[in-house]
């Protein structure tokens, strides 16, 4: 999946019987791969904040995870924090350039590419 708007592949796709075909393939570990290339690579998390700042409900391929492609560091992490802070126990997932989030249906992770996926977590509260 490719392109530049996550909420539209959501609201493309959520209604769709091509998604539930997708969630049963990917769910009953029939192999299925699923890639989310570029900007519509954060519709894959359970979260994902869209061109107005809003957070939307994703696919959730990724639970508990809010996805941040083309990753660049420490602006990024703070924004990611600062989104985090409505979503408790959730992880941000900042992913750069060249760099893919592999994951399979019993849980195996990998990283592929050139980069390294980083994972930003919640900041505490204090008071």
């Amino acid at each position: 999946m490719g392109g530049n708007s996550p909420l539209a592949l959501v609201e493309q796709l959520r209604p769709s019987p091509l998604l539930k075909g997708m969630v049963r393939g990917f769910a009953t570990l029939q192999g299925l791969l699923i890639v989310g290339a570029g900007e519509v690579g954060r519709a894959l998390g359970a979260w994902f904040v869209d061109s107005d700042d809003q957070l939307v409900t994703g696919l959730n391929f990724l639970r508990s995870a809010i996805i941040a492609p083309h990753f660049t560091g420490s602006a990024q992490a703070m924004e990611l924090q600062r989104v985090l802070q409505a979503r408790p126990g959730f992880v941000g997932l900042g992913i750069p350039r060249g760099t893919a989030l592999a994951l399979g249906p019993r849980g195996q992770v990998q990283s592929w590419g050139s980069g390294e996926v980083t994972a930003v977590v919640r900041k505490a509260v204090s008071g």
